[in-house]
């Protein structure tokens, strides 16, 4: 543990299951620089997060960069917070404040942000597992895709065959018949 100790209230009485949390523990103190861990703030990290962005297109990198702001603007318990301190709980509120004005693929562009925030800070062994982790991405509704009957895409064909100002109905009649015998 790098010499430095370390409280953390199991929360069992067990003492075989309070052994292998304790072993839990170690493992992930031991991924952690608890000198940085305790120096490095939200803000240090998005800025971090920001130098990133220059690997990617143009319009993405100013799309994240806008999730920075929002997330600067919105964040309710400052950026100056420590990285170490933040939990999944935190985050879950972050986006449950957004969550009833934006649609799903933008709340799921958000919790795609934040993964990769608190990612930086796992691999600059500031945190040793990554709280946006365990939050799910809200599900995306795709319209049904009507497929025509038999009967109706008949008529469909029917219809374009009798169109006499069109100067092609012949090849997109069989067009769309060829498309349709196929399953397309």
């Amino acid at each position: 543990m790098q010499g430095e100790t370390v409280w953390k209230n199991l929360n069992t009485s067990d003492r075989d299951r309070a052994k292998e949390l304790m072993a839990e523990e170690i493992r992930k103190s031991k991924k952690v620089n608890l000198k940085a861990s305790h120096k490095i703030r939200l803000d240090e990290l998005l800025r971090f997060y920001d130098t990133t962005l220059e690997n990617f297109a143009p319009g993405t990198s100013e799309n994240r960069r806008c999730l920075i702001k929002t997330f600067r603007n919105s964040w309710q318990h400052g950026v100056d917070m420590k990285v170490a301190d933040i939990r999944t709980l935190h985050l879950r509120t972050w986006l449950a404040h957004h969550r009833q004005r934006l649609k799903a693929h933008t709340w799921n562009a958000y919790l795609r942000f934040l993964r990769a925030v608190f990612h930086l800070a796992v691999e600059a062994h500031v945190i040793a597992e990554n709280p946006a982790a365990g939050l799910k991405l809200a599900r995306i509704d795709v319209a049904p895709r009507l497929t025509p009957t038999w009967d109706e895409f008949q008529a469909i064909v029917a219809d374009i065959r009798k169109q006499k100002f069109n100067a092609r109905c012949k090849q997109s009649t069989e067009l769309v018949e060829f498309m349709g015998l196929l399953g397309l």
